[in-house]
């Protein structure tokens, strides 16, 4: 009778560690999502903000450009046709390349790759292989 106690008592705690676990595992998932949404809302926000500024920048070397065209090649059209292409030519390495490479790398990386820290235990969020608290 007593080992059928013990073995009860055995099982119940192993429901509840398992229990805990999930409920571990859950919440490291969710805060893993909730890390990379904030990320890449707020890389989102900076690409707005620096495409705005990039676009006037652009706008202006693109005028700079033609004006300083325009008597080489023999009009003002003639050179606004150049600065397009070049622009057309060079969007992929310049413009499309660099954001798949950014959001790759910050959708696709590892756990615990995100620098986020967790306060109550000094671990990584999303490393589940670090369970020791005294680590810095």
């Amino acid at each position: 009778m007593m080992s059928s106690d013990q073995n009860v008592r055995i099982l119940e705690r192993l429901v509840r560690n398992l229990k805990r676990y999930v409920d571990l595992k859950l919440e490291t998932l969710r805060l893993d999502a909730v890390s990379r949404i904030t990320m890449l809302l707020s890389a989102i926000l900076i690409g707005v903000v620096f495409f705005c500024l990039a676009s006037l920048v652009a706008i202006m070397l693109s005028f700079a450009a033609v004006v300083y065209l325009a008597p080489i090649v023999g009009g003002y059209v003639v050179s606004a046709g150049l600065v397009a292409l070049l622009l057309i030519l060079f969007r992929k390495p310049l413009i499309i390349d660099p954001i798949t490479r950014f959001l790759v790398a910050l959708l696709l990386s590892e756990e615990g790759e995100m620098g986020v820290r967790d306060e109550r235990g000094g671990t990584t969020v999303g490393d589940t292989t670090a369970f020791n608290s005294s680590q810095p």
